[in-house]
């Protein structure tokens, strides 16, 4: 049976978040308007931003009802196992190819290779948990390089494919609701998560009950304070409206780890995926405009070129330690 049409779909069940789910203080608009061009859940959204200077919070006013999130994600892109399990873009031709392999020899290749790695040994040993596993790629990679591992995951579909694909041990289900057992991880990971959950510090507590003593929390989000959000705008990659709840920069990271119950943490943000951010958002860009030429004129002096901006991140990330792309938390039980 075909889908009704986007008019026909029933709207998004909201609650109003008029202040900062974080420190309690006001927040202005940022955005109005937004939609989902990505994965297409209907309405149209508004983001908050914090306006207390040792916070920052962007999140969601008004915010999707936890009964809703499973609408949020039924067509999201973890559903799909891909061809390819490298963790870059596609490159295109060949001058380019030589030009991103010359920056990725140079400094990219590392900088990813320690993202992608969680910050962590890839080979060693130690317990590790990924909290919202996704499709178990990185996981599989983990234990190929000596850890134990185990997956967290609420979406039925995506852990289904880890299972099946990987034969990783992913649990289904909020985390909370597990009772797995505490002092059990060496380290916990959550890739991209944290930005998706209504109640953030209560997901990090968990994650502290769930470490062993010395054992190590690393969360990587899109960072608030990022170059390309103050380069796109709207347009820009990490806020996909309405499944990013909550949008963090260092300050309010930490502070958040300060609610969980953290006594040793440090923040930093990283530009290694800037390329990848820039070319998220000029597709989002595109698909929001229709493909118009004057948004094309817009977007040029930009920098249209998704591997120009990731240089341009990279420059920028020495001189202003907090415009990376993604924003890092370290923190240890």
């Amino acid at each position: 049976m075909p889908e009704p049409p986007v008019d026909c779909v029933a709207p998004i069940a909201t609650t109003p978040v008029t202040t900062c789910p974080l420190c309690g203080s006001a927040g202005e608009v940022a955005y109005r308007n937004l939609r989902d061009v990505l994965f297409g859940v209907p309405g149209a959204w508004t983001l908050r931003e914090c306006g207390n200077p040792s916070c920052g919070l962007l999140w969601l006013d008004p915010m999707p009802q936890p009964a809703e999130v499973g609408r949020l994600y039924a067509h999201y892109y973890t559903h799909v196992v891909p061809e390819s399990d490298t963790d870059g873009p596609a490159t295109s031709g060949a001058s380019r190819g030589l030009q991103r392999a010359g920056f990725r020899l140079l400094w990219g290749r590392h900088a990813r290779k320690r993202l992608n790695d969680f910050y962590l040994r890839r080979k060693g040993g130690g317990r590790l948990l990924e909290v919202g596993c996704g499709d178990g790629r990185r996981l599989a990679r983990f234990r190929a390089g000596g850890w134990t591992v185990e997956g967290q995951e609420v979406d039925a579909k995506a852990a289904q494919v880890a299972k099946d694909r990987f034969g990783l041990d992913v649990h289904l289900g909020e985390l909370a609701d597990l009772n797995l057992p505490a002092d059990r991880y060496d380290a916990v990971a959550l890739n991209h998560v944290i930005e998706h959950v209504h109640e953030p510090a209560e997901l990090l507590g968990e994650c502290r009950r769930l470490l062993a003593p010395g054992g190590r929390l690393i969360v990587i989000t899109p960072n608030s304070a990022a170059l390309g959000r103050r380069t796109f705008g709207p347009y820009w990659r990490g806020l996909e409206p309405p499944r990013h709840l909550h949008i963090f920069n260092r300050q309010a990271l930490a502070a958040l780890a300060a609610r969980a119950g953290f006594v040793r943490y440090q923040t930093w943000t990283t530009a290694a995926k800037a390329e990848t951010f820039a070319q998220g958002s000029l597709m989002i860009a595109r698909q929001t405009s229709g493909g118009s030429h004057a948004t094309a004129v817009r977007m040029r002096p930009l920098g249209s070129s998704a591997f120009t901006f990731q240089m341009r991140a990279w420059l920028r990330s020495w001189f202003d330690r907090g415009s990376g792309e993604e924003v890092v938390l370290s923190a240890y039980k």
